[in-house]
């Protein structure tokens, strides 16, 4: 219904406005650039309401919406080069649209892939400098675009000197903070020097794409060990080093080895003694194994001597004359 639509759209405005701020803080805050991609990826789906290139990606071209994408993709025609690969009747008929459809939908695709971008990376060594410089070339995606007569709507033809798509570079290494370059907004072909660090494991070149299925991404390899986060030192207040504070619960080995600790320390309360039998039925069989180990040391050969007791004498007992005393009796 009406209301459940507007909270809809108002939950994925709200969403789409956290995630540029969680972007713009990641790239230029923490410098942390696997973040800011992610919540530029997440951002963008939210957008065109795209999670899976599998879906399709046909939706993002005016004048298609779901049903005729469900429609195309029915007929395993999901991407930008499948359109291109098809006729013009083709299409119209898997879509069930009237002519000319097919025709103006090829001229869109072929007017935004005429305004791709390809990227291309590459490291070199600075003379006299222990730092490398990475090299990103970004050049015209090859496509032909289709002329402009062949379209028969005004507003695809008012399009047609436009660019259609813009593209965000971002360059990154795998450790955190490890942001080296971001720039918005490029639409023409351009070479960028960019200084990377020391020592790195990997360097990810990106070139996000503000329609999906147009994204280009590099790698480049590195000297260094690859970045493990298991390894690094835990905050105090992270829930990693809570749960590793937890006193944990002993082993059973561990167990094993403070009741032996513990009936040692016994043994050695006792001296000239040499056996100690513990006869317990309600034992369990792994602790009569124990106590049956414990039992059988000998802690001293020599034997118990134990010397007489001799009876000393009773103590004296006070006499108490209990006979009447006759000198005060009355006369």
């Amino acid at each position: 219904n009406y209301t459940l639509r507007k909270e809809m759209t108002l939950m994925s405005d709200y969403a789409v406005r956290m995630l540029q701020a969680c972007e713009e803080y990641s790239f230029e805050g923490s410098r942390h650039g696997q973040v800011g991609c992610r919540c530029l990826l997440l951002r963008r789906s939210l957008e065109t309401a795209l999670w899976n290139p599998s879906d399709g990606m046909l939706n993002q071209l005016p004048g298609v919406g779901a049903v005729t994408t469900k429609k195309l993709k029915d007929k395993n025609i999901l991407s930008f080069s499948d359109v291109l690969s098809q006729n013009a009747s083709a299409l119209e008929e898997a879509a069930k649209r009237r002519e000319p459809f097919g025709r103006e939908l090829q001229f869109f695709v072929s007017k935004i892939l005429g305004n791709a971008l390809d990227l291309s990376c590459g490291i070199e060594k600075k003379t006299g400098s222990p730092n490398s410089i990475v090299r990103c070339n970004i050049q015209p995606f090859p496509q032909t675009v289709l002329p402009a007569s062949s379209c028969h709507d005004n507003k695809f033809q008012s399009s047609a000197g436009q660019s259609l798509v813009r593209y965000t570079l971002v360059v990154y290494t795998d450790y955190p903070g490890g942001k080296l370059f971001h720039r918005k907004n490029i639409t023409s072909a351009g070479e960028f020097k960019i200084m990377c660090p020391v020592k790195f494991g990997k360097i990810f070149c990106r070139l996000y794409s503000d329609l999906c299925g147009l994204d280009v991404m590099n790698e480049i390899e590195g000297s260094s060990p690859y970045y493990n986060p298991s390894k690094t030192k835990k905050l105090p207040f992270s829930p990693a080093h809570r749960d590793s504070s937890k006193s944990k619960e002993p082993s059973k080995k561990r167990k094993k080895d403070q009741t032996s600790e513990m009936l040692n320390e016994k043994k050695l309360e006792y001296s000239n003694i040499s056996d100690v039998r513990m006869h317990n039925s309600s034992l369990t069989p792994k602790n009569k194994k124990v106590a049956s180990e414990l039992a059988a040391a000998t802690v001293s050969p020599s034997p118990l001597s134990i010397k007489p007791h001799l009876a000393s004498k009773p103590p004296a007992i006070p006499f108490i004359d209990l006979a009447p005393d006759t000198t005060r009796l009355p006369s």
